[in-house]
This record gives C-alpha cells, sequence and structure tokens, in this order.
C-alpha cells in the first residue's frame, strides 16, 4: 500500500533497519532507547475486563499503578519515565510543543482513520460499504499527505528537529 510507505518514512522505521543503514550510532542508541520503553510497554499491556479496551499499567516510580487507555498518554509516560536524557524528545519550546502537536495528530489521524479504513476492508461483512471504505481511504491520504507536505516543506528527515523522536516512531504500526 502506498500509503503504508509513506508513513513508514514518517516514522522512519530506524529499528527495521540495517545498522549499515541506520547512519551514526547516535541515531541507534536514540531508537534502542525507546524500543526498549515498547518492549517493556508490550510486557505491561493487559486486557481489560472489557474486550473492547487495552489497559496499560505501569509501576510508577511514585509506587502506585498507573492504567492507562489512550496511546497518547502512554507514549507520553513512557517518554517522561524512560528517557530522562531527551535523546527521543526536546525539553524546550517551541520543538517540545510541536512534538505533543504531531503525537495528536497521530493520535487522532492514524489510530481512528487506519483503523476504520482497515475494518471496512477485513471484518465488515455487509455489501455495500463502498462509501466507508472510500471515505476512511481518503482520509488515509489526507493524514499522510499533511506529513508529506510538512516533510517536503522543511527538508527535514524528521517530523520536529533534526533527531528521531517519539513523534516519529508514534507514527510505527
Amino acid at each position: 500500500m502506498e500509503g503504508h510507505d509513506r508513513a513508514r518514512r514518517a516514522g522512519h522505521f530506524h529499528m527495521s533497519r540495517k545498522k549499515s543503514e541506520m547512519g551514526s550510532s547516535k541515531s541507534l542508541s536514540q531508537t534502542s532507547t525507546l524500543t526498549a520503553a515498547f518492549q517493556a510497554l508490550k510486557i505491561l499491556i493487559l486486557a481489560s475486563s472489557s474486550s473492547r479496551w487495552v489497559v496499560a499499567v505501569f509501576a510508577s516510580y511514585l509506587g502506585g499503578l498507573i492504567k492507562s487507555i489512550q496511546s497518547g498518554a502512554i507514549i507520553e509516560y513512557l517518554v517522561q519515565e524512560y528517557d530522562r536524557s531527551s535523546k527521543l524528545t526536546y525539553i524546550t519550546s517551541p520543538q517540545r510543543y510541536l512534538l505533543l502537536s504531531w503525537l495528536h495528530f497521530q493520535v487522532s489521524g492514524q489510530g481512528p482513520y487506519f483503523g476504520q479504513a482497515a475494518w471496512f476492508l477485513v471484518s465488515h461483512h455487509e455489501k455495500n460499504s463502498e462509501s466507508a471504505i472510500e471515505r476512511y481511504q481518503n482520509e488515509i491520504k489526507r493524514v499522510l499527505g499533511v506529513i508529506d507536505t510538512h516533510l517536503k516543506e522543511t527538508g527535514g528527515e524528521y517530523l520536529v528537529g533534526d533527531k528521531c523522536t517519539y513523534a516519529n516512531l508514534a507514527w510505527v504500526p
């Protein structure tokens, strides 16, 4: 799917590339930090009593458990708790807020539209759903078009700044 290739570019998929393709060891260490955090998250994800939700449960540094059902909140937690040296984030303005903006765009765009398109294409068994399929495929094109336009306008390799950040990695399926 053409859109998948664009999403891959947005997320830069450093973790799936060979070391020789990744460039500097700096980008390898940045990716390794978040990859480790995401791996830890996968271990902590539990199905809730409602089959409609997945709940991530974190052991907080403060001693309690933190439950979250929102991917954006989960990512913000992982970055704040595990990226103490800011390898995958920026802590100053305006980059810090641009990262949040791209994360919120990912949460409100990729999740719902990609998910609905997949559901109508794969799981929906009723006939005459062509208009729904077309609608969500058009939304995917629009969302990916925003990313493509941004990357072309900035001439950058990343959504924000000069390094791979959680905003890029949020687009990794």
